[in-house]
């Protein structure tokens, strides 16, 4: 009897750990944002307490294309901290004048408060800017929230065939697609550059991976 009161007592007891925390207080405060481009100091902030951190590569290659011309790297800093990016390959404007938007992506803790579509905005409003006919993304399947969210800010999902790892497709211009992903498309509205076929055209990675954002 005594034994059985003891394991009660380490079933409530486990229970009260499980418990949600007593709160004391409740309050908001205001985030300054702001987006700019990636300075290099930026780097190893952005590889985000090492989460990151085996894209180092990654964000060194893009930060030299930044410094050519080639792409853009902007950066959310919030509070002095970067805590949001999204990168654009500007290397396509002169084959089909679409811009590529990739790596899109905020910190956990500051999602759903409107940075990653700020991001995006801004992504899109550079590349009007400089002609570009549209911007293009792609995204895992699996990942339905970054898709809703890009479907509400007007990218169509492109219909490609169940793909292998870089399989090429054409549709309509030679595209290598990594993994399970949707592509996606938007018009900026803007005169877009005439393209006669697909011939003579570099087949071309999307490196557009973006995560939640």
């Amino acid at each position: 009897m005594q034994r059985h009161r003891q394991n009660e007592r380490s079933v409530t007891n486990h229970c009260e750990w499980l418990a949600e925390p007593e709160v004391f207080d409740r309050f908001g405060i205001t985030l300054d944002v702001v987006i700019r481009t990636c300075r290099r100091e930026d780097l190893p902030v952005l590889e985000w307490f090492g989460q990151f951190t085996p894209d180092r590569g990654i964000m060194e290659d893009t930060f030299a294309a930044q410094a050519r011309g080639e792409s853009l790297m902007l950066v959310a800093e919030v509070n002095g901290v970067a805590s949001g990016q999204v990168w654009i390959d500007l290397t396509r404007r002169e084959v089909d004048s679409t811009g590529v938007i990739w790596a899109a992506r905020v910190l956990p803790c500051l999602r759903n408060r409107g940075i990653g579509r700020r991001l995006l905005e801004t992504a899109e409003r550079i590349l009007r800017d400089r002609q570009f006919a549209r911007a293009e993304l792609s995204v895992e399947r699996s990942n339905v929230a970054a898709l809703r969210l890009y479907e509400r800010l007007g990218y169509t999902r492109v219909n490609t065939r169940p793909v292998r790892d870089g399989e090429v497709t054409f549709d309509p211009i030679a595209i290598l697609v990594q993994g399970d992903q949707w592509l996606l498309r938007k018009n900026l509205g803007t005169r877009e550059h005439a393209v006669s076929g697909t011939g003579g055209l570099r087949p071309r990675m999307t490196r557009a991976r973006t995560d939640e954002a």
